[in-house]
């Protein structure tokens, strides 16, 4: 056999490997509603082969580009194909990828932080780095829904100390996406709702437009500013707003 008859084998050999392993991306018009959902038909030799079972954790990779999804197990052909993996609009939009295109498909590891979960729904007392990497598994969508339920749970049950509470306000404030006001200090004023004339909402909100403070407005009940406070937008370059007397 010739160097190039040779060559050619090879490369058939490498393509005929690659399609044995990977699945044809597909998408699949389903509002799944911020949760990555992947879709297998029953009859797909990689899904029986790698023994994926239906809302277990899959890792969906091409190249650099990666995802974590759950996989949902279909016996229409008309949603998935035996050679297909479907993803719903917001893992399809997430990958970024365009159909047709070959994926690999692959048992996702457990989330690092599964120790630490199960020693909170043991009762224990967890520390700031738990709580970090906990929340990081869940805005990676590393978390199943009975894992985010049991971390619920467990903090409701066995309760957080007041470090506790930091420790995962710290951890959540670290991910996703934030909100630049522009100017220091930034201040707000909590209340449980419902209760009208409440005197500290009407002088917290004098005393913080006085001082010139930026005071997000949807912080503030509506009802509370009508007649009493206008809008004060700070100074310029200022994005947030706070609120002063009116004159």
């Amino acid at each position: 056999m010739s160097e190039n008859g040779h060559a050619n084998g090879q490369e058939e050999a490498l393509h005929a490997a690659e399609a044995a392993s990977t699945l044809v991306l597909r998408r699949v018009a389903i509002d799944t509603y911020r949760e990555n959902v992947a879709y297998l038909h029953r009859d797909c030799e990689l899904y029986r082969a790698e023994g994926f079972q239906a809302l277990a954790k899959v890792e969906v990779s091409n190249g650099g580009r990666r995802i974590l999804a759950s996989v949902n197990v279909v016996d229409d052909d008309s949603i998935v194909g035996c050679l297909e993996l479907g993803l719903s609009e917001d893992a399809f939009a997430l990958l970024g990828l365009p159909e047709g295109h070959r994926v690999s498909v692959s048992q996702a590891e457990p989330p690092s932080s599964i120790p630490a979960l199960h020693r909170k729904i043991a009762g224990e007392r967890l520390r700031a780095e738990d709580f970090r990497a906990i929340v990081n598994d869940i805005a990676e969508h590393r978390y199943s829904k009975i894992e985010l339920t049991a971390f619920i749970v467990a903090c409701n049950q066995a309760e957080l100390d007041r470090e506790e509470v930091f420790f995962l306000s710290d951890a959540m404030s670290r991910v996703g996406r934030r909100l630049n006001w522009g100017q220091q200090p930034v201040v707000d004023k909590h209340c449980i709702g419902g209760a009208t004339r409440q005197p500290h909402i009407h002088v917290g909100g004098a005393d913080c437009g006085s001082a010139r403070h930026v005071m997000p407005e949807n912080l503030i009940p509506r009802h509370h500013l009508a007649g009493r406070y206008s809008r004060y937008h700070g100074s310029a370059g200022a994005r947030g707003t706070a609120i002063r007397p009116a004159q």
